[in-house]
């Protein structure tokens, strides 16, 4: 499968994930971190007061930052990168790839002007803020709102017993 992502430059991505049948990970309350070892199991862990939050880790990772991300490219005004995976489907599978970009990787830029509210805590503005020059603004650690976007699920009937839509399809007899 060859996945091609393009975007404006506003909207910056360096990240491409593919998840496939995967399964959700406990995670802390923060939704950010996943539970290792005896944590594992939120309905123990911390029972009384633990709301349960989960995680997914992708099937496949590309990163600009790590290379795997090999065709990358701003030009332009808008953003192009190209990937090719194998899903070895054995059962019925669902698959959803997401694009995104990650403030730790050269070039990051915040959705800012496009969502104006990108402060983490607005009491912590910039002092020395200048919109003609803002690669110090996106790398603030108190500016959020990264680009992200994703695809609708797309089915894979390995065994052939559903349609499109999810109907069961009933064997074809011909007199």
């Amino acid at each position: 499968m060859t996945i091609h992502v393009t975007a404006p430059d506003w909207a910056w991505f360096d990240t491409i994930e593919l998840y496939a049948n995967t399964e959700a990970v406990p995670a802390d309350d923060s939704g950010q971190m996943p539970f290792r070892g005896a944590a594992v199991s939120p309905e123990e862990f911390a029972k009384p007061f633990h709301t349960p939050a989960y995680l997914y880790d992708p099937t496949e990772r590309w990163k600009k930052s790590d290379g795997t991300l090999k065709h990358w490219e701003q030009k332009d005004g808008r953003i192009e990168a190209q990937v090719t995976a194998t899903i070895h489907a054995v059962q019925d599978t669902w698959v959803v790839v997401v694009a995104r970009g990650t403030q730790e990787t050269e070039g990051y830029r915040s959705l800012y002007p496009v969502v104006p509210d990108v402060l983490k805590d607005p009491k912590a503005a910039p002092v020395d803020f200048d919109p003609t020059h803002l690669e110090l603004f996106h790398k603030s650690p108190n500016v959020g709102a990264p680009a992200w976007g994703l695809t609708n699920p797309v089915f894979i009937d390995v065994d052939g017993d559903v349609d499109g839509d999810g109907n069961p399809i009933e064997p074809l007899w011909i007199p």
